[in-house]
């Protein structure tokens, strides 16, 4: 039998007990229930605008990429540069999300083994649990942008981390390095989960902490991530963002509804969260700041002060939309995953924890099998209807690049039509070229096919000049509907 000071790791922590054969099979189990959630309905719906412009950009020549990240699309320059050779195996729908959909699946035996360096195993499996089933995370790694990949290498960081700090290992600030750099430029708003870190450290003994250890590694990602800091230094504030809202308490809790879930479920995370809260404040009480306490406390700022720094950002220039903050995801599993281990009576936890993944569910289906913008349908049924050389214009303009997706999946067979659009991030004509065609010259072409993305049918709203041109040369259009997109043909 070991005596207890071979029990003690080189932390002074107790050494964690290996995982149980039916842990491991729990996490298994999670895992796949989880992936099932994750490719239901995969390639069913039509990509969206966001989707179809992350595959434009993964298609860029490599100049052009560089142009384009360094002066318009610096975030999530990880997830292109992956998307890039995935694109060279397929380009449906379906494949192009499975990317998001694999680091959706990761990251649910990433959360457990953080949950369980943070706490214990019991807390860990909840978690991985949760994380399983969540509305918010399932949604995201079914869409092919790179939110999943935020969470996933977010949780990876902070693992790496904690571990760093206790160990004080080379191997460990070198992995704690590497998928923080790549966190970052996945999406920079991770670099707010280096701050909670940085800021944790301060709950610690100044003598448990190996400062220069801590101050060098910090230093090599600051340097290699200068570029993108750089970024938004120079050019954050210059990119407009008008659909994320201004904060406000009541944005505050629609934030924690979309990481948690609404409704019925909401209420009982609200129960779970504050049980773990209580949690934590027992374990200061009673251990003071020692190393348990600054887990815990890691754990709590690690979902306030992305929040708070967001809020007062957005005071100069409105940063605080609900997916940037899935970063504040892995925290608030775990610590709803915390308040559930320490509900008493235990049952009632369980309880819970059943009723809380059962909700999930059917939420994650709904959400899967729910329409978006479809593109596919809008795009399709103009190029069997086109004629050669007939016009199209978008509006926005750049919705353009969904059209441009499904026409290059359409086939030889798609008629030449002149798109009086400019091209993703180039040159081109623009309905400003067609509205003068229109007011000096017989059009060349039969019809023209004017697309509405987000459901308005009323072209005067968008444009009343554009659309009494159009109607003095071709009459009233017919109208087709699609979700969240019109399409007007004139001339039919």
């Amino acid at each position: 039998m070991r005596s207890p000071d071979e029990l003690l790791s080189a932390t002074g922590r107790p050494a964690a007990a290996a995982v149980s054969t039916a842990t491991k099979a729990a996490l298994v189990l999670l895992t796949f229930a989880g992936t099932l959630l994750r490719v239901f309905h995969l390639g069913n719906k039509s990509l969206w605008m966001d989707e179809a412009a992350s595959v434009a950009l993964a298609r860029m020549p490599w100049h052009q990429f560089a142009w384009v990240w360094w002066l318009e699309e610096g975030n999530m320059t990880a997830y292109y540069l992956l998307l890039r050779p995935w694109l060279h195996i397929g380009n449906a729908e379906g494949w192009i999300r499975l990317l998001s959909v694999l680091f959706g699946i990761a990251a649910i035996p990433a959360i457990f083994f953080l949950a369980r360096q943070l706490m214990r195993t019991n807390v860990a499996i909840i978690a991985a649990a949760f994380l399983a089933v969540n509305p918010a995370h399932v949604y995201y790694s079914q869409e092919a942008r790179s939110y999943s990949m935020l969470v996933f290498f977010a949780i990876m960081s902070c693992f790496y981390f904690v571990r760093a700090m206790e160990t004080h290992r080379s191997p460990d600030w070198l992995l704690w390095v590497l998928f923080s750099v790549i966190a970052v430029y996945t999406h920079y708003f991770a670099a707010l989960v280096l701050v909670t870190q940085a800021v944790s450290v301060f709950l610690l003994r100044s003598e448990k902490v190996q400062w220069t250890r801590l101050v060098g590694w910090s230093l090599v990602i600051i340097v290699l991530t200068l570029p993108g800091i750089s970024f938004v230094l120079f050019r954050g504030n210059t990119i407009p963002l008008p659909w994320i809202p201004r904060p406000s308490a009541k944005e505050v809790v629609h934030l924690f509804m979309f990481l948690g879930g609404s409704g019925p479920k909401f209420a009982v995370y609200a129960l779970l969260w504050t049980a773990g809260l209580l949690s934590i404040v027992r374990t200061w009480r009673k251990n003071g700041r020692s190393e348990e306490s600054w887990r815990t406390g890691l754990l709590v700022i690690w979902v306030v002060l992305p929040i708070v720094i967001a809020a007062l950002a957005s005071l100069h220039h409105s940063v605080f939309a609900q997916k940037y903050l899935l970063i504040c995801l892995p925290p608030i599993i775990v610590l709803g995953a915390l308040g559930a281990d320490t509900i008493r009576p235990k049952v009632l936890g369980i309880v819970m924890v059943v009723a809380l993944c059962a909700f999930s569910v059917g939420t994650d289906i709904r959400n899967s099998i729910k329409p978006r913008e479809d593109w596919r349908g809008a795009v399709n049924s103009i190029l069997t209807l086109a004629e050669p050389g007939d016009a199209i214009v978008f509006y926005p303009f750049y919705s353009r690049v969904a059209y441009d997706y499904y026409q290059h999946r359409f086939g030889p067979g798609a008629p030449p039509l002149r798109v009086f659009a400019p091209p993703f991030y180039g040159a081109g004509e623009d309905q400003t070229t067609l509205q003068k065609i229109l007011a000096s010259e017989t059009p060349n072409f039969r019809h023209v096919w004017v697309v509405i993305r987000g459901g308005k049918e009323n072209l005067q709203e968008q444009s009343p000049a554009f659309a009494a041109a159009l109607e003095s040369r071709f009459g009233s259009p017919q109208l087709r509907q699609f979700q969240d997109i019109v399409v007007l043909e004139f001339g039919s």
